[in-house]
């Protein structure tokens, strides 16, 4: 019996010892797996930048952007830029019985009464009425050829002279207020001289315009 009993003793010892070795095997290789798989999806995966590609990737960009920028630039009307017109200009001065109206609305002589661009039809009372020159304007100059004299008013005077009212001053934006509240003084604050121009009969413009191939510039023009 004691014989047996060794003899299942070491049975039981031995399944247990090889349970063991079992188990070990299995925690070894799953802590292999374990660890291949870690190495698998931890490792950070390495990009090789084309440098050749990104420089000409780059380089297109900015032949764009450049372009764009040039043809915005080269598109927009610069500020310096002349053209001609055909300037209509008073010969005689009109003339109102109200000095204060007359100053204001009455063209003089060498006023600038109208301006176009060159090659606009003129009737044919214009074309015997008036001087008609050609000249080269940047477009502030042509601006400032037909502008009329202004001076600011205060708001007083301006409800004075029943220009606006109490209401209309206190609910208009000061910006526009600003501008609303001027008066005219002058019909033109520019004029054309006269003395500076080739030496002509102002009588026969009705018989033809006496400068029609001559092209004039600011140099005739000066400031009342």
């Amino acid at each position: 019996m004691s014989g047996k009993k060794r003899k299942t003793l070491n049975h039981s010892g031995q399944g247990a010892a090889s349970n063991h070795s079992v188990q070990g095997a299995v925690s070894e290789q799953t802590s292999e797996q374990t660890s291949e798989h870690t190495s698998i999806f931890g490792k950070k995966k390495k990009y090789k930048i084309n440098y050749k590609r990104l420089s000409l990737l780059v380089g297109g960009v900015a032949l764009l952007i450049g372009l764009i920028v040039g043809i915005v630039f080269w598109s927009r009307p610069s500020d310096g830029e002349k053209k001609v017109y055909d300037v209509l200009v008073q010969l005689r001065d009109q003339k109102n019985s109200d000095p204060i109206e007359d100053a204001k609305s009455s063209a003089k002589k060498g006023d600038v009464v109208s301006l176009r661009v060159t090659g606009s039809e003129w009737s044919k009372t214009e074309k015997i009425s008036y001087l008609i020159l050609k000249m080269e304007l940047t477009e502030e100059e042509a601006q400032k050829i037909v502008q009329s004299e202004t001076k600011k008013l205060k708001e007083k005077e301006a409800l004075e002279k029943g220009i606006a009212n109490e209401e209309m001053l206190k609910n208009m934006p000061r910006e526009e207020k600003a501008n609303f509240l001027v008066e005219d003084v002058l019909f033109r604050e520019y004029r054309i001289n006269f003395e500076k121009l080739p030496e002509f009969d102002e009588k026969e413009v009705r018989n033809g315009q006496p400068f029609e191939e001559k092209i004039f510039g600011w140099e005739i023009v000066e400031k009342k």
